[in-house]
């Protein structure tokens, strides 16, 4: 409920709505949750070949823009901004969700019409 209301922008409606979004919000972070994501992502990239950050999967390695050897380094807090504005957070979501829709989508089952198509074989007949 919050993040769709945070989607919607004029949660409040009218000016307030609008101040809200360009209001400056200060961005807090924990070392260890830090720590835990970059381990994530990593995992992501070596286990399942997964690009966190462009959100794409890759059949081969090889086909990666980077091999596993280069990791995305991402930047110190201090060296950027300490706060962002609701309007930037919203973007940001809406474009993020966008990019993982595909992969996190679930592909429909196979009717039995699709599999026999497919050369589906009887297991009690292969012997």
């Amino acid at each position: 409920a919050e993040e769709a209301a945070m989607l919607s922008g004029n949660a409040e409606g009218g000016e307030e709505g609008g101040d809200k979004l360009s209001s400056a919000i200060p961005i807090d972070t924990d070392a260890a949750l830090l720590r835990a994501l970059d381990r994530l992502v990593i995992y992501l990239r070596i286990v399942y070949s997964i690009d966190y950050y462009s959100a794409s999967m890759y059949q081969l390695e090889d086909l990666m823009p980077h091999r596993c050897g280069i990791f995305h380094a991402r930047g110190r807090l201090d060296s950027r901004s300490s706060t962002v504005t609701q309007r930037e957070v919203n973007d940001h979501l809406q474009t993020f969700n966008e990019k993982m829709a595909h992969l996190l989508a679930v592909p429909r089952d196979l009717t039995d019409a699709e599999i026999a198509a497919l050369g589906a074989r009887d297991p009690e007949k292969a012997g």
